[in-house]
């Protein structure tokens, strides 16, 4: 091989030599990066990993079942008897934690207990459930539904409260089956592709609080990481709204950092856009000092609520009394101190 072409071929492999070595090692720093965002943090390329409620968890109540539902069951439960006179099962209400998506364990199980207590004593059979984290949540809450109605026959009205995580979970049950009495939804997401959009905007324009720019982001990173981003459609009570049947009472607090208000409206409207005669009752809670779901409202504002609960249980019996500030202890409190300076 003539010298001069043996130096430029030389030339030519260290050429591509020095092409080479940057591209892989910018491939490692992507790498690098993308594994070092930490679970749980609605951040992009954040994983949904299940982890426990730190709150205060009561423990285990002896006077509740555990088992009757038998080994179908995909996670943790309790059913509790109404502790009126009359003990046979007339009515029951399905109380499914909050938490992104992804806490859950006994302790999370356990922070509905309060309610639980007071559904009770108004003459309701009540279910607490816990479900599976991230994507299997929604099936998990569907074979809980249909285990409950196996249990209980065809003509008990079964009613469904949840907040946050949780309200999104009961709404996608009330479209996955037409036979849900009522939904009591708080502080929730109703459209995964919007939430962050909206949020954005209610911040900006001054209806939502500063930080609402910020936490709508975080639970559509939530949401995107438990459901993939190509799920979100699907996954959003919105795209179903046509099949909601059941009776429904939505609220938000006006100092709610992370679900705007838009999204109880906009699942109003489509749930009546389908049904102009559905039962959808909007409450937007006004700022004060008690605690709720999210965000501190007045007692007045709870108290209303308390009444729109009433009105929205009245078909089906007698409503739980002395509601308090909070449905449950507010499990996003603990992922607001997880993800940090996020929402500062």
């Amino acid at each position: 091989m003539p010298r001069r072409l043996h130096a430029l071929l030389l030339l030519l492999l260290l050429a591509a030599g020095t092409l080479v070595v940057p591209t892989a090692q910018a491939r490692s720093h992507r790498k690098a990066r993308q594994t070092t965002v930490a679970p749980d943090t609605g951040l992009r390329g954040s994983r949904c990993v299940a982890a426990p409620y730190l709150g205060q968890d009561p423990g285990e109540d002896p006077s509740q079942d555990t088992t009757s539902l038998g080994a179908a069951a995909p996670a943790g439960y309790e059913i509790g008897a109404p502790t009126t006179r009359d003990h046979s099962v007339k009515r029951v209400m399905i109380l499914i934690h909050g938490g992104g998506w992804y806490t859950v364990g006994p302790a999370a199980l356990h922070s509905g207990r309060s309610s639980e207590q007071r559904w009770r004593a108004a003459g309701w059979e009540t279910v607490g459930i816990d479900y599976r984290a991230c994507a299997a949540a929604p099936g998990d809450v569907l074979t809980f539904y249909d285990l409950v109605r196996q249990r209980v026959g065809p003509g008990v009205p079964i009613c469904v409260e949840g907040e946050s995580a949780g309200g999104h979970l009961a709404l996608m049950l009330a479209a996955d089956r037409s036979d849900v009495a009522c939904v009591i939804a708080a502080g929730t997401p109703t459209n995964l592709r919007s939430v962050a959009t909206e949020g954005k905007a209610e911040a900006a324009s001054g209806t939502g609080v500063p930080k609402l720019r910020t936490g709508s982001a975080y639970v559509q990173g939530l949401a995107r990481a438990a459901f993939g981003r190509g799920a979100l459609g699907d996954l959003s009570p919105v795209t179903w709204a046509g099949g909601i049947r059941a009776r429904v009472l939505i609220g938000t607090a006006a100092t709610d950092p992370m679900v705007p208000a838009a999204q109880a409206q906009e699942l109003a409207a489509a749930i009546k856009g389908a049904n102009p005669g559905a039962y959808v009752d909007v409450d937007q809670l006004e700022a004060g000092s008690v605690n709720w779901v999210h965000g501190p409202v007045t007692q007045a504002a709870v108290d209303d609520f308390a009444n729109r609960m009433t009105a929205l249980v009245k078909p089906f019996g007698v409503p739980a009394t002395g509601t308090p500030a909070a449905l449950f202890p507010n499990p996003f409190a603990m992922l607001m101190g997880r993800v940090g300076s996020l929402l500062r």
